[in-house]
């Protein structure tokens, strides 16, 4: 794609839902085999793990709804440099 702008996440951003989905599985499983018997107990080992670990994910997505779609998204945009006209992207 020579000549084209990257407009993707760089490749770790990318790559964090995939890991984040293995580890709460593994943390599920761990909490599983724990707790064999009682499945309430290994769900709220799970989820004791797993919401502090969300909260920081939904803070960084309450952070780009704001920034895309806030009161002033159109005068903060630019200023990120992503959505530059293209003349200037190019230079």
């Amino acid at each position: 794609m020579t000549g084209t702008t990257e407009t993707r996440a760089p490749r770790g951003r990318r790559e964090r839902p995939a890991k984040s989905a293995l580890l709460d599985g593994a943390e599920l499983g761990r909490a599983l085999a724990t707790y064999p018997n009682d499945r309430e107990a290994a769900l709220a080992a799970d989820e004791e793990a797993l919401f502090p670990r969300s909260a920081a994910c939904a803070a960084e997505s309450d952070a780009r709804l704001r920034l895309m779609f806030g009161d002033d998204a159109l005068a903060r945009l630019p200023a990120q440099g992503q959505f530059a006209p293209r003349a200037e992207r190019e230079h």
